[in-house]
């Protein structure tokens, strides 16, 4: 086996970091995964921004460090994901005439479709922001849609479709910046729930059209995918944490970092959203000097579910608004949210469509299967995005460039875009 350069992919959640090192086996064309490790993080915000660069960088750096002593390498390269908060989202179409010779339509060559993406670059975007990612929607040969690839294709006009992400400057520098205060350098920046797609949503879903739903602690991100690609993204500013100060109020206690970490593991521990026993007890005990309280299965169920229902009605409603609902024909969940038993059909009962949960699905030994979880699909995610990039951005690939190398020279061409 032949491992390409190790790099430390960090998902930087609002509850946990985690870290995983990985590297690239090109007799098998996939993701590897060396060492992991995660630790608590106390210095995002509900909407994934930064709040304390000095102090996330030593938590940072200690789980760095310890995936990389688990791993047995000293990878000083990492790539990290943001969120799609603050991100702006533009579609833009790109045409150029292919030459005929004597008559004989042309052939679509390399050069003809860097020709259409720079065409394509015609966008203005905010002054604060930069472009952070690039997709490529689909192709288009004279009057034939939906080409995927359209290379050595004969045409005699190539469109191209893209969705353009920017990010506020602030928020890519401040990650940078923690980064680089943590040991390390910043190899590549991602959008996570573009990188997670990778590992959570199969080719024949995305075609089909569906939505990934990614739960978090304190966020929730989307993406709907048609045709093969990204269409739109969007979040909620609600997670599992939302669902422990729910239960929170409903023991009629008060709030503290004691008894927010019992409830938290009663969650954990009663996670079933279906009413088995609905006159059972689950008591959380007293601590510093409080009584004890309690509620009935009954009623600790219902708090989860009303709580995670609401999660889903806001993300159906957002999609809805877009117009793209009727689009989705399966949704895929993902996120340490995912795992509460009976989720899917929480899910389902909201959306009407086939429901999953999605896990890196990572071969290996016993470390290997207490990451293939949900929580862990964003972390292989931003690897497997860095090493492979984007489905349609394969065309440029080579064995010498990775995906974060091809998002970098798309975005060279990119670099004569106006700001506004």
């Amino acid at each position: 086996m032949a491992d390409r350069n190790t790099i430390v992919a960090v998902d930087l959640g609002s509850s946990e970091i985690k870290a995983l090192v990985c590297g690239f086996d090109d007799d098998t064309g996939k993701t590897t995964v060396r060492g992991y490790h995660k630790g608590e993080s106390l210095y995002i915000d509900k909407n994934g921004r930064i709040t304390d660069v000095n102090s996330l960088a030593l938590s940072l750096s200690t789980v760095i460090h310890e995936a990389c002593n688990i791993a047995g390498v000293s990878s000083s390269c990492v790539v990290c994901g943001l969120p799609v908060t603050d991100i702006n989202q533009y579609h833009s179409t790109g045409p150029i005439s292919i030459p005929s010779d004597r008559g004989v339509p042309g052939q679509v060559t390399r050069e003809h479709i860097h020709q259409a993406i720079e065409t394509a670059q015609n966008i203005r975007y905010p002054g604060d922001h930069e472009i952070i990612d690039i997709l490529v929607e689909d192709y288009i040969i004279d009057n034939a849609k939906r080409v995927q690839n359209p290379l050595d294709m004969p045409a005699s006009r190539l469109d191209v479709n893209l969705l353009i992400c920017s990010a506020p400057s602030s928020s890519v520098m401040v990650t940078r910046k923690c980064i680089e205060k943590a040991g390390f350098f910043c190899e590549d920046i991602f959008l996570n729930p573009i990188a997670s797609g990778t590992v959570a949503v199969s080719r024949y879903a995305r075609e089909k059209g569906c939505v990934h739903i990614d739960m978090g602690a304190s966020l929730t991100t989307f993406s709907v995918y048609q045709n093969g690609s990204v269409i739109y993204m969007g979040s909620v500013p609600a997670g599992g944490k939302l669902v422990t100060s729910d239960l929170l109020v409903a023991y009629m206690v008060p709030s503290s970092y004691n008894t927010l970490n019992a409830v938290d593991m009663l969650k954990k521990r009663y996670n079933k959203l279906r009413i088995d026993k609905p006159d059972e007890e689950i008591v959380l005990q007293g601590a510093s000097g409080m009584a004890e309280a309690a509620l009935t299965r009954e009623q600790f169920v219902t708090v989860m579910v009303d709580r995670l229902y609401e999660i889903f009605d806001e993300v159906a409603k957002d999609i809805e608004k877009n117009g793209l609902l009727d689009e989705v024909d399966e949704v895929i969940l993902s996120g340490g949210t995912a795992r509460f038993a009976g989720i899917t059909e929480l899910c389902r009962r909201r959306f009407g469509k086939p429901v999953s949960v999605a896990t890196p699905w990572i071969t290996g030994d016993d470390m290997m299967a207490e990451i293939n979880v949900p929580e862990f699909v964003t972390a292989y995610g931003l690897a497997n995005y860095y090493y492979l990039g984007d489905e349609r951005s394969k065309i440029f690939r080579s064995y010498e460039n990775g995906g974060g190398r091809i998002r970098g020279m798309i975005q060279g061409i990119f670099g004569k875009f106006k700001r506004g």
